[in-house]
């Protein structure tokens, strides 16, 4: 931040415009800043949440490879448990 008596002095020896224009100067620069720092800051979020998009993407396909490979294995059960009953069922009829 600028100093009063900074301010005093400027105007004293450059007048009022010289004085806005140096205002106004400041002011851009401060934003300028500012902006810079915003935008640093949404690209570490913006890549900190790429990150973890990539991260739940591979758990979701892993967990989709779980699910698939336990559908298999429940299609497995139940044709053995169809197999086991219809061999049951020709015990039964010859019995």
């Amino acid at each position: 931040m600028i100093e009063i008596s900074a301010i005093e002095n400027i105007l004293t020896d450059l007048g009022f415009p010289a004085m806005t224009a140096y205002a106004c100067f400041y002011y851009i620069k401060e934003l300028s800043k500012r902006q810079e720092n915003d935008k640093d800051k949404l690209f570490k979020i913006i890549s900190e949440s790429a990150e973890i998009n990539e991260n739940l993407t591979k758990a979701i396909t892993n967990l989709s490879n779980s699910i698939s490979m336990q559908n298999e294995a429940i299609k497995k059960l139940t044709n053995d448990i169809t197999e086991i009953k219809k061999k049951i069922e020709v015990n039964n009829d010859n019995r």
